[in-house]
């Protein structure tokens, strides 16, 4: 397995599924693993673990079919969601819109992500929210992931739901 220091791996363990930063092997062959706290948590949580627990998210699983997936998962891991800033010179009509996730009021196109954004953000995302009710309220901006799975919508407390049909578009193709 390549176990290289700062390498990203998917931690598949009983009690956590998460993807995870290598941070040391020690001797006896365990890894030594972190992953960010969360939302509002500054700092990451760190264990040691047998490297059978570690898969190659690089081997990314292939994008399963809509009534197989789930919507409450909101960047899956087949996901090629650039990382931030990655395309800052690529005129905003010609940004290819990877994730569409909605809401009765609003709606995220999401451009961009990045588990850990430059400044430490953890689960920062970067797209154009478009406000339904009144759309001269729409712009482009940074999207807290942590917290948008946080929200339940009124007035029944429903869910923001990722749209499952949703094929990767350029941003100026977009009809609304």
């Amino acid at each position: 397995m390549n176990l290289h220091i700062g390498k990203r791996k998917l931690m598949n363990h009983p009690k956590l599924v998460t993807v995870v930063r290598i941070e040391d092997v020690t001797a006896n062959g365990q890894v030594q693993v972190s992953w960010p706290k969360g939302r509002n948590k500054p700092g990451r949580w760190v264990t040691t673990l047998d490297p059978v627990h570690l898969l190659d998210i690089t081997q990314k699983p292939s994008r399963p079919r809509p009534e197989n997936d789930n919507a409450y998962d909101y960047l899956p891991l087949w996901s090629d969601i650039p990382p931030l800033y990655s395309s800052e010179a690529i005129p905003l009509a010609e940004q290819v819109v990877h994730i569409k996730l909605f809401a009765p009021a609003m709606t995220w196109y999401l451009t961009e992500f990045s588990e850990i954004a430059p400044d430490g953000y953890p689960w920062l995302a970067f797209g154009y929210v478009r406000n339904e009710a009144e759309p001269y309220y729409s712009e482009w901006g940074y999207v807290p992931i942590d917290e948008l799975r946080d929200l339940r919508c009124p007035p029944l407390g429903l869910p923001i739901e990722r749209d499952l049909y949703w094929e990767p578009t350029p941003f100026g193709a977009i009809r609304f």
